[in-house]
């Protein structure tokens, strides 16, 4: 940005993106993440739409301006770096600033009283962790173009910020020069030590407990779920981020590290998005395999869409997607955009459905965070009753896992996920977790499969991730 430009947008607004941009047809995202790696602050988010064509941007960050690990209310962190008087250059990249991290659904309890026992709590992760970057690396997929970004506050010495943010752009860009770490090939021979957080049987008769709990009326769906344990020391984190990439591309990919802490993922549901003040939330459930070929597509797809089970389920879900976006939307503004269309994706097809409203004017982005979190695919229906049930039937608490990924803008735009399809790993401790939405007519053998089944893509991921002995 020539400083001409940075001194008229100065004059009129407070916050604004300064930028930098250079032509890149080389590198590739992983081979900047490899070069960065090393660093105690790092995070990747990029996206493969439909599972199968690279999203047009990748974002890079690697120097915090500010680290925030919060154990009372992450909510209120996010809420702070959300300004006034905020310059967007059109067609400018959704992240050029903010907090990129995660939320735990244990967080929940900031906002509902659901019970909390302390002693389910064995790995002690943070209610929230963000990353507030100095810049952001993005990658233009389409132009082939990568910038350095860093977004600038205007306090009255307009030189001294832009001489200022032209250094750490170009600090940024001088990561070309920073040595690649060697990556290795995938390793496909050794096996990896996964173990169950509970036995089949026993969660078996949770679900028992949890029908026993539909049959009385508590609750329509109760979300229960399954931890898998592994040795972190075991894994290269940067090939597991290579490895589900390979194997489970999807809508949010991300690689989040804060030291010894890792939060990497393939999520294909979005938690909450709220841009130029539309929220959206996107329910997807109903699930089948790729047919081998057209043919078989097609019948797989008919099947779904003919599943009453299935139909019921998602429309359960909708309805409490309208109720979470009604709840901060102006009145007569929620509309069903989209309702149990089918999306496909490299491996499996979805059944989803789009529920969108304006957001009220005296609200912002994380009200309607507030508003859906959890979503309700995670949690259940009613989804408060649904938590009090999963709290006394899991044995531990989740952590990450069914909370949020993603991130804030200072102009007050956001797009987060859920944390499912993903692995966490923290200190000596690693686990990935899936869930099985118990309904009245549940098999607690096949729920059990469901979680199981669920997870093989987190297990092959782990394998190929293991480090050579």
């Amino acid at each position: 940005m020539r400083r001409e430009e940075f001194l008229s947008l100065a004059d009129r607004y407070r916050v604004f993106p300064v930028y930098d941009e250079v032509l890149q047809d080389v590198e590739t995202p992983i081979g900047l993440l490899s070069r960065v790696i090393s660093y105690p602050y790092v995070f990747l988010l990029e996206s493969v739409e439909k599972g199968e064509y690279l999203g047009r941007y990748s974002f890079l960050g690697w120097i915090p301006r500010n680290v925030y690990e919060v154990y009372d209310d992450p909510f209120s962190i996010l809420e702070s770096v959300i300004e006034k008087d905020v310059y967007t250059p059109p067609n400018s990249p959704r992240f050029w600033g903010g907090l990129v991290g995660y939320i735990s659904y244990d967080a929940i309890r900031c906002i509902e009283k659901i019970p909390y026992s302390p002693d389910k709590d064995s790995i002690k992760f943070p209610l929230g962790a963000f990353i507030n970057p100095e810049f952001v690396i993005v990658f233009d997929h389409v132009k082939n173009r990568m910038s350095a970004i860093t977004d600038v506050t205007i306090n009255g010495n307009e030189y001294n910020i832009y001489n200022s943010a032209s250094d750490k752009l170009s600090y940024a860009l001088d990561i070309l020069n920073l040595p690649r770490k060697d990556i290795d090939g995938f390793n496909y021979q050794e096996e990896l030590k996964i173990e169950k957080s509970v036995s089949k049987e026993d969660f078996e008769r949770a679900v028992e407990k949890a029908v026993e709990y539909i049959k009385m009326g508590e609750a329509f769906q109760i979300v229960l779920s399954q931890r898998f344990l592994f040795d972190p020391e075991e894994i290269d984190p940067l090939q597991l981020y290579r490895a589900l990439r390979f194997i489970n591309p999807s809508p949010y990919m991300f690689f989040l590290k804060f030291k010894d802490t890792y939060v990497i993922g393939s999520s294909p549901e979005v938690l909450v998005r709220v841009e130029d003040r539309m929220v959206e939330v996107r329910p997807i459930a109903g699930t089948r395999k790729r047919g081998v070929d057209t043919e078989e597509d097609k019948k797989l797809e008919e099947d779904l869409l003919s599943n009453e089970k299935e139909r019921a389920e998602h429309i359960m879900l909708v309805d409490l997607g309208r109720n979470d976006v009604g709840r901060v939307s102006e009145p007569g503004s929620v509309r069903v955009e989209k309702l149990m269309e089918v999306e496909r994706y490299s491996h499996v097809m979805h059944l989803v459905s789009s529920v969108r409203g304006r957001l009220r004017s005296d609200l912002n982005c994380v009200s309607a965070l507030r508003a859906s979190f959890p979503a309700g695919t995670v949690s259940g229906a009613p989804k408060v009753r649904a938590m009090e049930i999963i709290e006394e039937l899991e044995p531990f608490n989740r952590g990450p896992y069914a909370g949020g990924v993603g991130y804030v803008t200072p102009n007050g735009n956001m797009d987060t996920c859920i944390a499912i399809r993903s692995i966490f790993m923290r200190g000596r401790s690693g686990y990935t977790q899936a869930g099985a939405g118990i309904v009245y007519d549940s098999v607690p053998e096949a729920e059990y499969y469901e979680t199981i089944n669920k997870s093989k893509a987190m297990f092959e991921a782990l394998r190929l991730a293991r480090r050579s002995r």
